[in-house]
């Protein structure tokens, strides 16, 4: 398990530790029943939280059920916890937001005016930032995979740009994968930074919450509809491709997806013949 999973679990698990202690419930995990488990989610789905929540609730159990040894099935194997996870999902399926894609057209809108939205950013930056939403969108890149870009990892010619992915949300044993792209902006913009970045060093050491904050701002104040953000490049790029393609297993393996309903999640355009 990689060490921000880990973390992650344990998070959840404290906030379900404290949520036994508010109400006066033994604590072990040992006595830990399915009632409980259920009546910790009605609390949590009452403050508000979306369904991944109670998920990495579930799974903080499951995973420290294992580290004790504990005999399966566990309690988070019972029916009805299952049962109450699944009515979660249907309830709280309205608080969710689904990202809108960015294009290539919206791509180019967003480059042309984010520096006027948004002047508080730093001058220095917007070489960096403009070449990591290129990268994203081209790449079909998540922000964690931007971010965990170091020198070493990037290989900058005068007609490519070739990363190596060494492990992903779809890749959890580290395959590893190597994407190519062609994109003579980012290159002319990168090909400074990667000069002089140390080897071991992050490419691109940039705020997720400032980039989000960029898209963000800069959707609104263009009058674009819907939720949008890093992950919105990924959208973007998987219905570009679809629309030039219709091929779906290409499209899965372009995006890096493993199922077919995954990579069709991504996709904003319904085609009623297909």
């Amino acid at each position: 398990m990689k060490e921000g999973t880990y973390s992650n679990y344990a998070r959840h698990y404290a906030m379900l530790h404290q949520w036994l202690c508010d109400n006066g419930l033994p604590t072990q995990l040992a006595r830990l029943t399915a009632r409980m488990l259920v009546e910790c989610w009605d609390d949590v789905y009452l403050a508000g939280y979306c369904y991944p929540t109670p998920n990495n609730i579930r799974s903080a159990v499951a995973m420290r059920c294992r580290e004790c040894y504990m005999t399966p099935p566990y309690v988070t194997d019972h029916p009805s916890v299952k049962a109450a996870l699944e009515g979660y999902r249907r309830l709280a399926a309205a608080r969710s937001k689904k990202r809108q894609p960015i294009g290539e057209t919206r791509l180019e809108q967003l480059l042309s005016n984010m520096r006027r939205v948004c002047p508080w950013v730093p001058k220095a930056l917007w070489g960096l930032i403009t070449a990591a939403f290129r990268v994203a969108y081209r790449g079909f890149f998540r922000i964690c995979e931007v971010k965990g870009f170091r020198r070493f990892h990037v290989v900058i010619t005068e007609w490519e740009i070739t990363c190596y992915l060494p492990t992903s949300k779809s890749d959890r044993l580290g395959h590893g994968v190597t994407v190519h792209i062609h994109d003579q902006q980012a290159i002319q913009l990168l090909q400074g930074y990667w000069q002089a970045t140390a080897p071991e060093a992050y490419l691109f050491p940039l705020d997720p919450a400032m980039l989000n904050a960029i898209i963000e701002q800069t959707a609104k104040a263009l009058g674009w509809v819907g939720y949008f953000s890093f992950h919105s490049f990924r959208h973007g790029a998987a219905t570009d491709f679809w629309r030039r393609t219709h091929d779906l297993q290409l499209l899965m393996a372009r995006g890096r997806w493993r199922s077919k309903g995954a990579a069709r999640y991504y996709v904003h355009d319904i085609d009623t013949d297909l």
